[in-house]
């Protein structure tokens, strides 16, 4: 058995009905988690909802939550998620213990949800390191 979708293909061993449920299945799927409308409802509850502000660390059987700085006006969101992921890689890659890491990270989104942009608008390390004190 292969993973390979190629492979999975070539060999005809799905069959054309199984074939088309899988893809019909992974296809709501994702319209529910990109969100795509009108599967997009949930996303701003699921936001306004969360019982934390900030990034819960579960990790090797413990548990710590990093509260979320304060910002002083919000002005685009757009690449906060991926400026919170580029930052924590970062930081574990220079070898930062997954606490401090965390909390790099969630300065660094902080810092992007106050500027307007995308690319452009992620903040510098000496960005986040000056807001961090």
């Amino acid at each position: 058995m292969s993973f390979d979708l190629i492979d999975i293909v070539n060999d005809g061993s799905l069959g054309t009905t199984t074939a088309r449920w899988l893809f019909f299945a992974f296809a709501v799927a994702f319209a529910v988690k990109v969100p795509v409308f009108p599967l997009h409802t949930w996303l701003p509850d699921a936001h306004t909802q969360a019982p934390t502000g900030g990034s819960i660390i579960l990790a090797g059987g413990r548990r710590a939550v990093v509260e979320a700085f304060k910002v002083d006006k919000v002005v685009d969101t757009t690449g906060a998620g991926d400026c919170f992921n580029g930052a924590l890689a970062a930081e574990l890659a220079h070898g930062s213990a997954l606490t401090d890491a965390c909390a790099f990270a969630v300065m660094a989104a902080s810092c992007k949800v106050e500027r307007s942009g995308a690319a452009l608008a992620m903040p510098s390390r000496a960005d986040i390191t000056a807001r961090l004190g």
